[in-house]
């Protein structure tokens, strides 16, 4: 394909955190760039998520739609919606979403002469805690109004799951929705014996000390109030010998105070280590891993644990269709704290067994051929060109 022919592609949602959208727009680019003109659509001030790497690599280029303020302000959110598509044209336009909040940007792309792809991250009406006490009780049918809105737009609809489309569209819609798997470099998270040693030593751990560790965004998604009291249940318990907190958040300072006012045996026992670009060396590093979420979409994090063979005990509003090696166990977050803590306890897994999950990884619906092929069959359908 020549330079000219190239489709013109907006991505929308990615943000100034690592997220599994993140990861979703920052692999369809090192992907496909050769083969479609990206350009990314911010609604922040903050540059999104590796922004700097993808310009200088693959020269994409950036816009900034403003989408933040007060409540009062999402009024005007439309008409700067429609001045942007006016100004700007583009062939395809790929919506990354949690919420049918952003329902406003497909309209207004259409009527730019786009085809709109509106992709769901998420099972779960969320970010009803950001806002005050009245809009939280109007939220949710401000939500049903939004998702109505939004299926009635011709739009082609996208998700990471079957629970996340169920969320998202209409019945009518869920029937013609294009399931795209969240691809991930399996690689990059084979299990590694000799790091996990080298890690353990640096951090004076035993081989034989349990190490449990957590990979995310510290959010209120992530419930760790759950996390927190699963932990210290398990050290208090004897159960734990240690135990991690990879990843950043809004809340991190408010857990790590919290973590503070714990009792000496249990917060020198939890540690939070931000947000590491080694991830598969504190996952080789752990024994299990653990992810009582209040909903997700399709997280990246399980598929990666499980390419590096680490056993994860999640909550059971995740889809079981991330379940591709069979070491990972879901569970009620209602379930009592001792319930989650013997669980994890008895999730025992062999160095070899470990490795054999690195190669079902490489084969699994999440490998980078299946991510390969659903993408361009859709991008290639929308566009016209030929198969």
């Amino acid at each position: 394909m020549t330079e000219i022919e190239k489709k013109n592609i907006l991505i929308f949602g990615a943000t100034s955190n690592h997220g599994g959208v993140e990861s979703f727009v920052e692999n369809l680019i090192t992907v496909f760039h050769e083969k479609y003109n990206f350009s990314i659509l911010r609604f922040e001030d903050k540059n999104f998520y590796h922004q700097t790497e993808l310009i200088q690599n693959f020269g994409i280029s950036t816009f900034c739609l403003k989408l933040y303020g007060s409540f009062f302000d999402r009024i005007f959110y439309p008409l700067r919606a429609n001045i942007f598509f006016k100004k700007n044209h583009f062939d395809i336009v790929h919506i990354n979403a949690n919420s049918p909040f952003h329902f406003f940007i497909a309209r207004a792309a259409i009527r730019g002469g786009a085809k709109v792809i509106y992709e769901s991250h998420n099972s779960f009406f969320n970010s009803a805690y950001y806002h005050g006490k009245i809009v939280n009780l109007l939220l949710p049918y401000i939500r049903r109004i939004q998702k109505r809105k939004l299926n009635k737009l011709p739009i082609i609809p996208a998700a990471v799951s079957t629970l996340a489309a169920r969320f998202m569209f209409s019945k009518r819609n869920q029937k013609k929705t294009i399931i795209i798997p969240n691809y991930f470099n399996a690689d990059f998270f084979r299990f590694n014996l000799n790091h996990r040693k080298k890690m353990r030593k640096q951090l004076g751990i035993c081989d034989d000390d349990r190490v449990v560790v957590v990979v995310a965004r510290i959010t209120y998604q992530k419930n760790f109030d759950k996390i927190l009291s699963i932990f210290t249940t398990g050290i208090m318990n004897k159960k734990f010998a240690q135990c991690f907190i990879v990843g950043n958040g809004d809340e991190y300072m408010e857990r790590v105070s919290q973590v503070s006012s714990f009792k000496k045996i249990v917060r020198d026992k939890i540690h939070f280590v931000g947000q590491q670009e080694n991830v598969y060396d504190w996952m080789s590093m752990s024994d299990v891993m653990i992810m009582p979420s209040l909903y997700e979409g399709l997280p990246y994090t399980l598929l990666e644990a499980q390419a590096n063979g680490l056993p994860s005990l999640v909550s059971d509003c995740i889809a079981k269709e991330t379940n591709y090696t069979g070491i990972t166990h879901f569970l009620s977050i209602d379930e009592m704290d001792t319930v989650w803590v013997q669980k994890a306890t008895e999730m025992n897994i062999s160095v070899s067994q470990r490795n054999d999950c690195f190669r079902l990884a490489s084969r699994s619906r999440f490998s980078k051929d299946d991510f390969v092929r659903v993408i361009d069959q859709l991008y290639q359908s929308i566009s016209g060109d030929k198969q």
